[in-house]
């Protein structure tokens, strides 16, 4: 397991989940959303007792061997499932930490939220195709699974985020939110593989991660570059004005990227990776209306 995923992490995903038992439902395109608890219906998990809870779903059994009060939960064939998409090409193995890193972080957050609230949670890894990806689960008891699997992957391959996100639409069956982390650096663009995913009913967030290095540099004179992607090495001069200059197309990319987001009504999430992650994780709730 990595090393990030110690007690001390998971403490802080139990606490980011209490403050967003409304994160998934306010958006889903449809109104298909339904949070109706029940015996009729298959029970997936359990959550502490809060006043005005209704006492019915009281699991008394536990109480008395736990001294705890615990309320059943139960799902229902209409929930929504929430599928995370994890960039893994190697313009991710940038930065320290890397943005790799950080993105399974936050992967690993909102996989806890999602199974916190009894949705269902699938988690996917791309690059130029679709790379490996989890059966959706739900349910805490299950978390191991979504977290061992994050824990073994690693950055490889050149990115295509065309090819990959219409790959992964046409392979589920069910639509549901899904949730793409990634750098959004890709000479191919990323625009049809995102309108392929609204033309296949899916509820589209973007969470874009770049490092104050990309964005801010300030290394000037005598540079050899490396595209981690291609391998080529290019030996440059910097000075002030090609610093400018860098800054200006970075910009220029940003907004690209946030007006196509507005345009096709796609929640944006422009982060660096100095920001704490527990943070990024509270500023995608807010924009998801909790």
């Amino acid at each position: 397991m990595r090393k990030w995923l110690t007690d001390d992490f998971i403490r802080t995903l139990e606490q980011l989940s209490f403050l967003s038992k409304k994160i998934f439902y306010g958006g889903m395109q449809g109104g298909n959303i339904s949070r109706r608890h029940g015996s009729s219906m298959e029970f997936a998990d359990y959550r502490r007792y809060h006043t005005g809870d209704d006492l019915r779903y009281i699991d008394w059994n536990l109480y008395a061997r736990l001294d705890k009060l615990l309320i059943k939960l139960f799902q229902e064939e209409t929930n929504i499932f929430i599928y995370i998409l994890v960039d893994i090409s190697r313009s991710m193995d940038f930065g320290s930490p890397s943005k790799l890193q950080y993105a399974l972080k936050v992967a690993a957050a909102l996989s806890y939220i999602g199974v916190a609230n009894t949705e269902q949670v699938g988690i996917c890894t791309f690059s130029s195709k679709i790379e490996q990806r989890t059966l959706p689960y739900y349910g805490k008891i299950q978390l191991k699974y979504l977290f061992e699997f994050l824990s073994q992957v690693d950055a490889k391959g050149e990115s295509d985020l065309n090819a990959s996100l219409e790959m992964f639409a046409s392979s589920v069956n069910r639509p549901g939110i899904v949730i793409v982390i990634s750098d959004f650096w890709d000479e191919q663009g990323y625009e049809n593989g995102l309108k392929y995913l609204l033309q296949k009913k899916f509820e589209i967030s973007i969470i874009r991660l770049l490092t104050v290095q990309e964005t801010a540099p300030q290394q000037m004179g005598a540079l050899s570059i490396c595209d981690l992607e291609g391998g080529q090495h290019l030996n440059l001069n910097v000075n002030r004005n090609i610093l400018t200059e860098y800054q200006r197309m970075v910009t220029e990319h940003n907004h690209k990227l946030a007006g196509f987001a507005q345009r096709y009504n796609i929640s944006y999430l422009n982060t660096l990776t100095d920001i704490p992650f527990e943070e990024l994780a509270l500023r995608y709730m807010r924009i998801r209306g909790t």
